[in-house]
């Protein structure tokens, strides 16, 4: 008995209109979707308003962890899936770059990092490049993020400001000039509810208007 492909409305309305899209998702190999969805080498004339759609409800289930909101849709031979996002806690809800760098945070709290990584500004402790977004481990509850040239910035909830990579001008505001590959704290600095990044400097709005 052959199979009925059940999709969500959104994406099956999507489909609906554009099913020559459906079958090139179908015939393209995992390796080169992706790409293809970036940028935009798909056939007919999509919007790009349908393309962040399936760019984000199409996800390689060997690195996700959405199994358990798996739609009945399978193609590829089950290599590629379309999920539903269980929340806006995994989506990214702001970014920023430095010089080559990378940042995001997510809805969740965490922040993921990608890029050159010389003077450690990815924040992984190790200083190798990353061509995929990694997240920084034992950082947690971040609530904003800022890049500098070749460091990197982060607001925590409890108004605590992080920071990590390069710092010979002292940005990373932790009484050192030694460069960092993993979060340390700013020294003596609270309350804190925005932040930013130059070049080498980095500045903070306290909540006292400072």
């Amino acid at each position: 008995m052959e199979e009925v492909l059940q999709l969500p409305p959104h994406l099956q309305e999507v489909f609906e209109r554009y099913p020559e899209l459906l079958q090139f998702v179908i015939e393209t190999p995992i390796e080169e979707l992706r790409d293809k969805l970036i940028m935009n080498d798909l056939p007919g004339d999509v919007p790009q308003e349908v393309i962040m759609e399936l760019s984000h409800n199409m996800y390689d289930k060997q690195i996700n962890e959405y199994d358990a909101n798996l739609l009945p849709l399978n193609i590829n031979s089950g290599e590629f899936s379309l999920y539903t996002l269980p929340s806006e806690e995994k989506h990214f809800i702001e970014v920023a770059a430095g010089n080559s760098h990378s940042i995001g945070l997510k809805g969740d709290g965490t922040v993921w990092t990608w890029g050159w990584n010389v003077w450690g500004q990815l924040g992984d402790g190790t200083t190798t490049n990353r061509t995929t977004p990694m997240q920084i481990n034992g950082l947690s509850g971040v609530r904003a993020i800022a890049g500098g040239n070749s460091h990197t910035i982060a607001l925590k909830d409890d108004g605590t400001v992080w920071t990590w990579g390069y710092n010979l001008y002292g940005q990373l505001g932790d009484g050192t000039t030694t460069n960092r590959k993993a979060p340390v704290q700013v020294s003596e600095l609270s309350g804190v509810i925005a932040i930013a990044g130059g070049d080498f400097h980095s500045v903070a709005l306290k909540d006292d208007g400072t």
